[in-house]
């Protein structure tokens, strides 16, 4: 009797206490230093401790003539106590964590309602957004007439228009006195005159919101840089002045957009306007007066520092929607493509979804919290003590493999916004090059030469020198020639001598000026 039983109720016991155990795998994953294997470690000797424990148990209920049935349940009784007593014990303080988490972020005023983030909307009347709407459609109608000019105007990465040879600039000069291209600057220049600009964004399909205009207006700022760069050649200086200008304004159609990525644009729409002026910079002559050199400057202002609104947008519309289940994790792989890690999360998502995976959704969400919470007040301090902050949460969450797996859709989201930081620093370091360029330039109308430092021109020129985010130090500046450089040393905060050449691994961002 005993030989016959002993594999029918083994049998009968495995997948039970497989079952049963699963939810204090689940505890051992938020506190386990090892992770996968030594889980699977410790689930195998669960298991097999289950399994002899049931033996024993059997075996006595056997010599004590006790009903097997009974011992069965009892031992799985004390298994599931054991397991999913343990399991809410997890999910109570995972629970308790992140409600404070959630405190936190509300007491700072870091997580209000999205109706508070939304833009108002506008009259048609006031809003550029439908002005520009009238220039993208001009601007596709335009590239499908000149397909084949229209690499020259839009040119790739790899080149710039004034690397294009003399035939191809006169065709561009040409094609930009079509009436349809004349019709389509006045556009431009209309819209970023006007006081509001509010795209129609479907805010409520957050974090799955899609920002077609946004690639349209980097198109526009190139189109505005390529007038400016024609104007520069013909000699039309005055134009090419008005052109530069138009091509700065345009980051304001996109400031009230309370995303990271929003900025990101505005960064790139600003730079691509800074590389057409310094072409005009680098001009014999007195092209620009006292007062463009200041109104430039000044265009400057409020450059260099994130909008809390943009961060707390990130997690309103980003984060939250993701923890809150609002949209799976596997959608969200899907929707920015990177299938290559879709099945991994995939599995996660499960997880998660599940009752067993909520301890380790709340451990993560809180931790998202808090990580972004910190960020956004280090935000508006001097960026040499942001990187460092951000260095810091890198090393802790991306370099520990515990942390990196335990907390997956953070690992997931934070990245992007270290890497936004590190853009914005870069757009810092190139915007407060540009103004010290400008800075002397006015130096040099008033006084007949360029300063021998960069400390002349505070406070007769600019209230106060700018500070590499880099180092927290002044920025290099030499004279070279007729001209000047003035540089930050970059992320690798070390002197590449102004240049910047990434195979090199040389990332000096430099504003070069020749005369």
């Amino acid at each position: 009797m005993v030989h016959y039983q002993l594999p029918i109720t083994g049998a009968f016991k495995v997948p039970i206490d497989i079952l049963l155990v699963l939810p204090l795998i689940i505890v051992l994953f938020l506190i386990s230093p090892y992770l996968a294997i030594f889980n699977f470690l410790l689930f195998s000797i669960l298991i097999a401790t289950f399994i002899i424990f049931s033996f024993i148990t059997w075996q006595k209920a056997i010599t004590k003539n006790v009903s097997v049935v009974r011992t069965v349940f009892t031992t799985a009784g004390i298994i599931f106590i054991l397991s999913f007593g343990s399991h809410s014990i997890a999910n109570f303080l995972a629970s308790h964590k992140l409600n404070k988490a959630i405190l936190h972020v509300k007491t700072a005023g870091i997580r209000p309602n999205p109706e508070e983030l939304i833009p108002p909307l506008v009259p048609d009347k006031d809003n550029a957004a439908l002005v520009y709407q009238k220039a993208f459609e001009l601007m596709d109608k335009l590239k499908e007439k000149h397909k084949t000019e229209w690499e020259y105007i839009l040119p790739s990465k790899s080149e710039t228009i004034e690397k294009l040879t003399p035939v191809q600039r006169r065709t561009i000069s040409k094609i930009m006195k079509d009436p349809e291209f004349v019709k389509l600057y006045a556009l431009i220049e209309k819209a970023v005159e006007m006081p509001t600009c509010r795209f129609d964004i479907k805010y409520e399909e957050s974090p799955l919101i899609f920002f077609p205009h946004r690639w349209k207006m980097r198109s526009l700022a190139n189109l505005i840089a390529a007038r400016t760069y024609i104007f520069t050649e013909e000699k039309k200086y005055q134009e090419a002045i008005k052109s530069a200008k138009t091509g700065l304004r345009l980051k304001h159609s996109l400031k009230e957009e309370p995303f990271l990525v929003s900025q990101a644009f505005q960064r790139v729409t600003d730079i691509i306007a800074m590389e057409s002026i310094k072409v005009l910079l680098n001009k014999s002559g007195n092209i620009f007066s006292i007062n463009d050199y200041y109104e430039l400057i000044a265009m400057t202002k409020g450059t260099d520092k994130f909008t809390i609104r943009s961060l707390k947008g990130e997690i309103v519309f980003f984060g939250g929607p993701v923890f809150d289940g609002k949209i799976s994790l596997a959608r969200l792989v899907e929707f920015y493509d990177t299938r290559n890690e879709y099945f991994e999360f995939e599995t996660y998502r499960n997880i998660y979804s599940s009752y067993l995976g909520s301890p380790i959704l709340k451990e993560d969400y809180a931790f998202y919290l808090q990580a972004f919470s910190e960020l956004i007040n280090y935000s508006q301090k001097p960026y040499l003590l942001i990187l460092l902050k951000t260095s810091q949460l890198e090393r802790e969450l991306f370099r520990n493999r515990f942390k990196a797996t335990k907390y997956k859709i953070s690992s997931m989201i934070l990245p992007s916004f270290y890497k936004t930081l590190n853009g914005q620093a870069r757009y810092t370091a190139n915007f407060d090059s540009f103004k010290l360029a400008l800075a002397l330039k006015i130096y040099r109308d008033n006084h007949g030469n360029y300063p021998d430092s960069l400390t002349s021109l505070a406070p007769e020129v600019i209230p106060e020198l700018p500070l590499d985010p880099f180092t927290g130090k002044d920025y290099i500046y030499r004279r070279e020639g007729k001209g000047f450089v003035v540089y930050s040393f970059g992320p690798n905060e070390k002197d590449d001598n102004g240049i910047y050449d990434s195979k090199k691994r040389q990332d000096d961002i430099s504003f070069k000026v020749t005369n």
